[in-house]
């Protein structure tokens, strides 16, 4: 085993062992970014098991095909996302998805949680609403930018689109979100306040 001895390996030395059929390293990987790859695809699909199945075959088809593989993958947590992202818009092609906001678990206790003033809940509705009526692509976009911060490039790439096709997707929801500056301060400081859910319609 090439990983023998090694206590924590890069993602890149997982990556060549993977490609020369080491299972440890696979299994590796597979521990690594299983979570992540699921929470991401969830934000995509509401439907856990379906997304389950999406992250398994992922992994499944990189170990089938790792011969075949480039070795000199720069991200394997951005490249497992494409193709997760791809087999959850292949399963799904027929059916459109909605962008959820929730209030992220703070400090506030759980009273405090639940009993909250009816401007806030009307802020809230209007906030959904807005976000919920935005195309998906503009969803999807903003999610990606503000939630998981990625550069304009990465979106590009998993997304299938150019760089220039991205920005307007993020212009066009900002200006359709313009009427609630507490949602645009909110972006502007990395969505610390929100949490981002896709769910079908």
């Amino acid at each position: 085993m090439m990983l023998k001895g090694t206590t924590s390996p890069s993602d890149s030395q997982l990556w060549q062992a993977l490609h020369q059929g080491d299972e440890l390293a696979f299994t590796t990987l597979f521990r690594r970014y299983y979570e992540e790859l699921l929470n991401y695809g969830l934000r995509l699909v509401s439907e856990e098991d379906l997304v389950a199945d999406c992250v398994q075959e992922a992994f499944a088809d990189v170990w089938y095909y790792r011969a075949s593989l480039n070795p000199q993958v720069q991200s394997i947590r951005f490249y497992m996302m494409r193709i997760v992202r791809r087999k959850l818009f292949k399963q799904t092609s027929r059916r459109d998805v909605q962008l959820n906001v929730v209030p992220a678990e703070g400090e506030r206790s759980v009273e405090q949680r639940l009993v909250e003033s009816e401007a806030l809940h009307q802020r809230h509705t209007a906030l959904q609403r807005s976000i919920d009526d935005l195309p998906s692509r503009q969803r999807e976009a903003l999610y990606l930018r503000y939630y998981d911060q990625m550069s304009f490039e990465e979106i590009s790439d998993l997304m299938g689109v150019s760089v220039q096709s991205v920005r307007n997707f993020l212009h066009k929801a900002l200006v359709r979100l313009r009427k609630h500056p507490s949602l645009l301060r909110s972006l502007a400081i990395g969505m610390s306040g929100f949490v981002f859910c896709f769910l079908p319609f």
